[in-house]
């Protein structure tokens, strides 16, 4: 009966609340031979966002001469994916490439906690409208969704509309506003901070660390 039912938020949102998952920022850099003096942009990517414009993502990223702070960039991509696609990043000093999650097996808390980690280490999140997203706004940190070319139809979704409507995201639909407003956000990382505080609250059900 609906009296039994009661909505709890999301199960993996737990991890956000368990302060002893985290690693010290310093430990989660040099575990990934990152650079504690640049900023951290993680690109996420998923099966929406094609490999060619996730090519060419990290390339305006990696090779733009116009951000205002150096920048490492960790890129998590899909299980999924092919990652020989991104070979041409594997020697370069400013960029790491992550599977992520496996795919050839359940996903495992040391999954999670990474996840946990990479998320609240994490200057600015890039990606194609991911749930991380979501996940993201645990630790309020600014995020930039990738609306290029024709792919800017899938924000006309319904589904899509309830999160564009908290104010809590950027989406970008060139170049130019993919590197103003990671500027934007390296200069006051605070911007849609009320945004991204809604979306905890109406999306996420207050990511109270009590689903279970």
């Amino acid at each position: 009966p609906p009296e039994r039912v009661e909505v709890v938020g999301i199960l993996r949102c737990d991890f956000y609340r368990r302060k002893d998952l985290f690693l010290k920022r310093d430990d989660f850099l040099k575990k990934y031979n990152l650079d504690k003096n640049m900023k951290l942009i993680t690109f996420i990517l998923n099966s929406a966002c094609p490999i060619p414009l996730s090519l060419e993502i990290l390339k305006i990223i990696r090779h733009s001469q116009n951000i205002i702070y150096p920048i490492q960039i960790f890129v998590r991509l899909d299980p999924y994916m092919i990652t020989e696609c991104f070979d041409g990043f594997l020697n370069d000093p400013l960029v790491r490439i992550d599977r992520g999650f496996s795919r050839e097996q359940l996903i495992s808390e040391n999954d999670v906690i990474g996840l946990v980690n990479l998320l609240a280490h994490s200057d600015i999140i890039i990606s194609l409208l991911s749930t991380l997203i979501l996940e993201s706004c645990h630790f309020d940190k600014p995020n930039i969704s990738i609306a290029f070319g024709p792919i800017r139809n899938l924000y006309n979704r319904d589904f899509i509309q309830p999160l564009i409507l908290q104010n809590g995201l950027r989406i970008v639909y060139n170049e130019n506003d993919l590197i103003n407003s990671l500027n934007a956000y390296l200069l006051n990382p605070k911007l849609e901070s009320e945004g991204r505080k809604k979306i905890l609250r109406n999306l996420c059900f207050g990511g109270d660390g009590k689903a279970v």
